[in-house]
């Protein structure tokens, strides 16, 4: 399967925008099944740089912009994702306002935003992971390596990415090597 027809299916299950950059961060490619509508991350280019500096090599991220709005953010290889926005508290015309508030968008300017829930948005980000690293990771880790909340046991100064490598051996910008299961420790 190619890239884009991958991609293809990715925003199909997520309602929700794909964009592909190089690994300097330019933009490749912008998946949508939306039609036409304006870009958050166009219209909000600082915040787009803000999400791209939050990858990481080791695992995805999980970024919830309030608590119901969340974006994937992928490192490949060869290339860097962003899925999202996505909102998963199914009140799509709150989020709408809040999202064009936050990034700077005409109030009267069309926008869409789909629903869909945690499970299944982590579950495609952790999908989109697999199929660009090579690299298996357990979806129940996501939201644990996603939160830079101090995991239990390890510190308020350790945030729970830092304590993930840690416990399972994973050095800073290496190969996470097959990720999958519960953490060791």
């Amino acid at each position: 399967m190619t890239e884009a027809r991958f991609c293809e299916h990715i925003i199909f299950l997520a309602h929700a925008p794909l964009r592909v950059y190089d690994k300097s961060g330019v933009r490749k490619a912008v998946y949508v099944d939306h039609g036409e509508q304006i870009d958050i991350l166009e219209a909000d280019p600082a915040f787009e740089k803000m999400l791209l500096e939050k990858k990481r090599e080791e695992f995805p991220i999980l970024y919830t912009e309030q608590v119901h709005i969340a974006y994937g953010i992928i490192a490949g290889k060869e290339r860097d994702y962003i899925l999202g926005p996505c909102c998963m508290d199914g009140r799509p015309s709150a989020t709408v306002r809040f999202l064009k508030e936050e990034h700077g968008l005409d109030a009267g300017t069309p926008y869409r935003i789909g629903y869909i829930d945690q499970y299944e948005l982590s579950e495609l980000i952790v999908m989109l992971y697999e199929m660009v690293t090579g690299n298996l990771f357990d979806k129940n880790q996501l939201m644990i390596v996603s939160s830079g909340n101090p995991m239990p046991g390890t510190g308020p100064e350790v945030p729970a990415y830092e304590a993930f490598r840690k416990r399972s051996g994973v050095r800073a910008g290496s190969d996470a090597g097959g990720i999958s299961g519960a953490l060791p420790g």
